[in-house]
């Protein structure tokens, strides 16, 4: 089991690092790191139930759109949960003496 968990955390680090290299661009940009990281998720996804979809199957518009419609469904009240969360996290760290 340990094995599996320092793989898996090797596997997230840098999963994060080139998210977090995503987020540092523009717009247009971070929607299509967005997109290309969910066609691999999908296609992984689809591939362990043993599904392989045709080449000129194109992932990439469906994905965008339903990005597209997840940011307009949420664009109005975001902040807010984004700024309680640091509080909430803020508030931790200070219960933990952590600076």
């Amino acid at each position: 089991a340990a094995q599996v968990i320092r793989g898996s955390e090797v596997s997230f680090r840098a999963y994060m690092v080139t998210y977090g290299t995503v987020f540092q661009q523009d717009e247009p940009h971070i929607i299509q790191g967005i997109v290309l990281n969910f066609e691999a998720i999908a296609m992984a996804y689809l591939g362990a139930f043993g599904i392989t979809l045709p080449p000129e199957v194109n992932l990439k518009p469906l994905i965008e759109l339903a990005l597209y419609q997840a940011i307009d469904l949420c664009e109005d009240d975001y902040m807010a949960e984004i700024w309680a969360t640091i509080d909430y996290v803020d508030q931790e760290m200070k219960a933990h003496k952590i600076n």
